[in-house]
């Protein structure tokens, strides 16, 4: 094609393009970090100001080839030639009802699911826009807007009203603050320790894999930790599980470091491990020496 006959048809399929997509293909040129997506609609506008084929290649760093082609797509195809395939953004009116779907969820909409799933989303925009989108147009459409998919958490219903928990929670703390000298208040919890560091991921050959030598063993260190709220001092057991053995071993450390007191208050969680038969048999063998008090979150206060 002489470049007299190119231009001419360059010019006459610009023409029939609205003002509106006009526009739009001059705002696709301007983008400086999107290759793809300003690479065909500034070679159409070096094409329709004069420049050869050989003259635009060098300016957009691409072949002879690849400026022929992106001006026959766009003869054949108008502007739908220039976007190189992608899917076009959604309209403001999927665009809002894509962001509050994200942000109510499904059950403020009125609809039964408790999470979304692609083709959720998929039925509740038919029935919201009598529109029908593919579960990858969704994808695409929920990637653009930066709605990202995260693991859905669970919430156990909690059946006592809230006055009552805020009571149960200010349990330990009073009793923390009106302990007397002879006594001493302590809260417990367990711990996991990973002694090996995270590994990522590596670029490397078929059937090759590549070794890091780390500074633990692979295995899990589980902790027990008790902190004395008077004297801000920490106590901390290990252990290779978190069982029973682990619990008993902190409460032992506790009796020996207290051995002067006369009660031992320890605020604990209502894990198993706290409530086993082994601990019990322990709080009764110290002779009412010592009292171990567990004040369970969400849970009645229990002298044992």
């Amino acid at each position: 094609m002489k470049p007299s006959n190119r231009l001419h048809r360059l010019q006459e399929r610009w023409s029939r393009l609205t003002s509106t997509e006009r526009e739009t293909v001059r705002q696709w040129a301007r983008l400086s970090k999107d290759r793809p997506r300003w690479l065909r609609p500034r070679i159409i506008l070096l094409c329709l100001a004069g420049s050869s084929y050989r003259a635009v290649a060098p300016q957009v760093g691409c072949s002879d080839g690849t400026v022929r082609r992106a001006v026959d797509r766009f003869l054949d195809l108008g502007i739908d030639g220039i976007c190189d395939g992608r899917l076009p953004p959604p309209e403001p009116e999927v665009r809002e009802l894509l962001l509050r779907a994200a942000r109510l969820g499904p059950k403020a909409l009125g609809y039964p699911w408790n999470y979304w799933t692609l083709t959720r989303i998929k039925e509740f925009l038919r029935q919201e826009t009598v529109r029908v989108v593919s579960t990858a147009t969704v994808w695409r459409w929920l990637k653009r807007l930066g709605i990202r998919r995260m693991r859905v958490a669970p919430k156990p219903p909690n059946r006592w009203p809230k006055s009552r928990v805020l009571r149960t929670l200010r349990q330990p703390w009073r009793l923390a603050r009106e302990c007397r000298p002879d006594e001493v208040v302590v809260f417990v919890d367990e711990s996991k320790l990973h002694l090996n560091p995270k590994l990522g991921f590596d670029w490397c050959l078929r059937g090759v894999q590549r070794w890091v030598r780390t500074p633990g063993d692979n295995r899990k260190l589980h902790l027990a930790m008790a902190f004395d709220h008077g004297s801000r001092r920490l106590t901390v057991v290990h252990g290779r599980s978190k069982k029973v053995g682990l619990f008993l071993g902190l409460l032992e450390a506790l009796l020996r470091r207290y051995r002067h007191k006369r009660w031992i208050y320890v605020i604990a969680d209502n894990a198993c491990i706290h409530k086993a038969a082994a601990v019990q048999e322990l709080v009764a063998s110290t002779g009412g020496r010592s009292n171990f008090c567990f004040c369970l979150p969400i849970v009645r206060r229990q002298t044992l």
